[in-house]
């Protein structure tokens, strides 16, 4: 109990509560100061982590020091009176000289020259390591920088190591599935390929010509596109890679793994993997994952982290998304009643889910249903645009003016952007090659 209460007594009188207290404020400010940066700066995920490992391994040595020097900076190097007139006072009172040859006590007692870890853990040193770890967080990131633009090393981007050319196509396949969960594998393909039709730096190709290449492969439309299959779609097409993925089992969890192939001989040009330790972090996973694939392939980490989250371009409820994903397939399979009751209830689950209004509309106008009902589904969607992707965008506008405004003028000007979007990334399209591929995405549902 003695020790506790000296060691506490201790505590107080160097005053370790107080540098603790300002050291945790001040490790707070920077990291927040990180957080942001990194996201308006485009930094690294790694650049939060790393600033804390240097701010934990201060902490001990900030204690360490105000132990030493017994207090705060300022109070270093206090010493007895006369020691820095290089003379000190003996037992009798009388002031003795200094004894240069033993440090700074008299002739007649034992050195006060300071200690080694005395003399090592001072607030200077302190300063200057902290600098020094801040300095070597700096360096890492620019040398990354260096790295991802000129293509140098594994986080080289692949354009600029001329694997790829910006804006190549590259064709999204059905994702794997080892998981008790039947329709996830599907649920990971349809967010990927909504996440992924946000960059410049690839091209998906479009679902619809994927079935093109099925049909003249004599394969059924709704045919897994993986392995073989995938291969033969590729090298019809001229495709540039392939992107491929398994969903797998942890525990309770999922991991989530994807490669980037080429095309002309298999090879793996980057590997992805993302866990999630629940359902409620499985879209969070996907994002990071679609991250990773569109930093590597060539776009810039400011440019990924300026775009909405995939819960806010998609939906933030993994029900929703499985019953939207689900809904697509059973209505290519012809069944347009059952699709429209998954769609229901994905809406039902997230009355905010803009594609999911998109593809109502769609299907009530495919029906037949009272032109009210088509209606508010196309103008919801409408009102809701900015959860969608920028294609995607225009094509909901589109189809508000076609059912809901009559504005022939504004329909147009919203395939007049598609088609701008079509000419940036396949550099040949003509503005009723877009209307004819709108009208098939809202047909097939894609």
């Amino acid at each position: 109990m003695n020790s506790l209460k000296n060691l506490i007594h201790e505590a107080h009188r160097r005053s370790l509560w107080q540098v603790l207290g300002i050291f945790l404020m001040a490790s707070w400010g920077v990291l927040q100061v990180i957080e942001v940066l990194t996201e308006t700066a485009g930094l690294p995920d790694w650049t939060p982590s790393m600033a804390l490992v240097i701010l934990l391994i201060g902490l001990p040595i900030c204690l360490a020091t105000a132990f030493v020097q017994e207090g705060m900076p300022g109070r270093e190097g206090d010493s007895p009176a006369g020691s820095e007139s290089g003379e000190s006072e003996g037992a009798d009172g009388v002031v003795a000289p200094v004894n240069l040859a033993a440090g700074t006590g008299s002739l007649d007692r034992p050195s006060t020259r300071p200690s080694g870890t005395r003399r090592l853990l001072t607030w200077r040193n302190a300063v200057l390591g902290g600098i020094g770890g801040f300095a070597l967080l700096g360096f890492s990131l620019i040398t990354y920088f260096i790295m991802w633009e000129t293509g140098i090393g594994p986080v080289g981007n692949l354009v600029a190591q001329g694997v790829l050319a910006e804006g190549d196509p590259v064709l999204l396949a059905d994702f794997d599935n080892t998981t008790g969960d039947a329709s996830l594998g599907e649920v990971v393909t349809e967010a990927l390929r909504v996440d992924l039709a946000l960059t410049q730096a690839i091209t998906l190709v479009e679902t619809s010509v994927v079935r093109e290449h099925l049909e003249l492969m004599g394969e059924s439309e709704d045919a897994a596109v993986s392995g073989d299959i995938a291969d033969e779609v590729a090298a019809r097409g001229g495709y540039a890679a392939i992107i491929e993925g398994e969903v797998g089992s942890a525990g309770s969890g999922y991991i989530f793994t994807a490669t980037l192939r080429s095309t002309t001989d298999g090879e793996t040009l980057a590997s992805f993997r993302r866990t999630a330790s629940d359902e409620a972090g499985v879209i969070e996973a996907i994002d990071g994952l679609s991250q990773d694939i569109r930093e590597r392939s060539g776009e810039s980490l400011r440019s990924i982290r300026a775009g909405e989250p995939l819960e806010a371009v998609t939906t933030s409820s993994l029900e929703a998304l499985r019953l939207f994903s689900e809904a697509q397939v059973i209505r290519d399979g012809g069944d347009e009643i059952r699709a429209r009751a998954m769609i229901e209830e994905a809406l039902r689950l997230d009355p905010e889910f803009a594609m999911a209004w998109r593809v109502k509309a769609v299907l009530l106008q495919a029906a037949g249903s009272p032109a009210p009902e088509v209606r508010t589904a196309a103008t919801r969607a409408y009102e809701l645009r900015d959860r969608l992707s920028e294609r995607e965008r225009y094509y909901a506008t589109a189809m508000y003016h076609n059912y809901v405004t009559g504005d022939m003028e504004e329909q147009t000007r919203a395939y007049e952007m598609v088609l701008a979007d079509f000419d940036n990334t396949t550099g040949d399209a003509s503005l009723g090659e877009v209307v004819t591929e709108a009208l098939r995405v809202d047909l097939a549902l894609t």
